[in-house]
């Protein structure tokens, strides 16, 4: 969709690899962290798209599953996750995305309250 853009992928690429490893993670790690995140973003607008939802529209868990699922499966050996630990970590993810995006609405960072 519209909203889909490489200098965002870009974006998460270089924001993340410096931020894993200032907490302690090899470079590679947030790299890896932010592609399956966004992997997981662009596998829930075609998801959407699929639905016949407009681009940029509310669909709450198929926009915050994938995104905060791929990284934490794929990555599960390098954070030792096991199965409870991830659908606790998705959960999460899920209440937080929600709740962060309306303070951000509300602060009118964000265009849209979701």
């Amino acid at each position: 969709g519209d909203s889909k853009t490489w200098r965002g992928i870009l974006a998460s690429l270089v924001a993340t690899a410096p931020a894993a490893w200032l907490l302690g993670y090899e470079i590679e790690t947030g790299l890896l962290l932010a592609l399956f995140s966004m992997l997981g973003d662009m596998l829930s607008s075609f998801i959407k798209r699929r639905l016949s939802m407009p681009s940029s529209s509310m669909a709450p868990l198929i926009d915050q599953i994938p995104e905060s699922l791929l990284p934490a499966w794929f990555l599960r050996v390098q954070f030792e996750l096991e199965l409870l630990p991830i659908v606790i970590l998705v959960a999460l993810f899920i209440v937080l995305e929600l709740v962060l995006s309306r303070i951000l609405y509300e602060w009118g960072i964000r265009r849209k309250p979701y």
